[in-house]
């Protein structure tokens, strides 16, 4: 069974399992030579396929997405590529600070469809359709590119209709915490594995116990987010 995990979210990437098993997995950024690059890591899927598939897409059984929904905004426009480190600090002085802690309260709605509009910092290599952009509530948006554009971008490039199935932004990382980290069974089996972020689908951090079937048991971190 070959199961595709991708991840569009800065470095975006594709990793390829074939039964369980990591057979190749590769970052965008790497082929289209921007650091951090945000996209729908087109090129990526087609080197795991090209190299591991015979260029077959439809040797695929399923396509696993990190994230359950996606700011489509944080992909439109290009922050971590083409921001320097002296930006992103001018950023949280100008923009964060000030919401957070200051009484300049900021409607991210607006503030990012009026970014997208301006035409600055707009990325490049995204290979998604962003022309609903600017034209619906935030909400709708986001609803708009996780349900609807996400998929149809696999269809667009890849032709692919089949089962595609999403995962929880704090999930992810939880299971990567502990099936990346070389623990001994009997300490797996026991382990409380915590993650913290500065923001993912609306939550920064997330509890679970590991459960001797293999699986995580969510403990606390707020309620997911829902584009319902």
């Amino acid at each position: 069974m070959y199961v595709l995990g991708v991840a569009e979210s800065h470095n975006s990437s594709a990793c390829l399992m074939r039964n369980g098993q990591i057979i190749g997995m590769l970052q965008e950024e790497r082929l289209t030579k921007r650091k951090n690059q945000v996209a729908f890591p087109r090129l990526a899927i087609q080197a795991l396929v090209d190299d591991h598939l015979d260029g077959e897409v439809s040797r695929i059984d399923r396509v696993v997405l990190a994230e359950k929904w996606v700011d489509p905004y944080a992909i439109a426009l290009d922050r971590h590529a083409s921001f320097t480190v002296e930006q992103h600090v001018e950023e949280q002085h100008k923009l964060w600070y000030p919401h957070f802690y200051g009484k300049k309260k900021i409607d991210f709605g607006q503030y990012w469809t009026r970014e997208f509009k301006s035409g600055r910092s707009l990325n490049v290599d995204h290979n998604y359709d962003f022309s609903f952009l600017g034209d619906m509530q935030w909400d709708a948006v986001a609803k708009h590119f996780s349900q609807v554009e996400r998929p149809a971008a696999f269809k667009r490039h890849f032709g692919w209709t089949g089962e595609l199935t999403t995962v929880d932004h704090h999930t992810c990382h939880a299971y990567y915490a502990i099936y990346g980290a070389t623990l001994p069974t009997q300490h797996r089996d026991n382990a409380l594995v915590l993650t913290a972020d500065a923001w993912g689908e609306d939550r920064n951090w997330s509890a679970w116990m590991a459960q001797p079937d293999g699986t995580l048991e969510y403990v606390d971190g707020g309620p997911e987010h829902s584009v319902a």
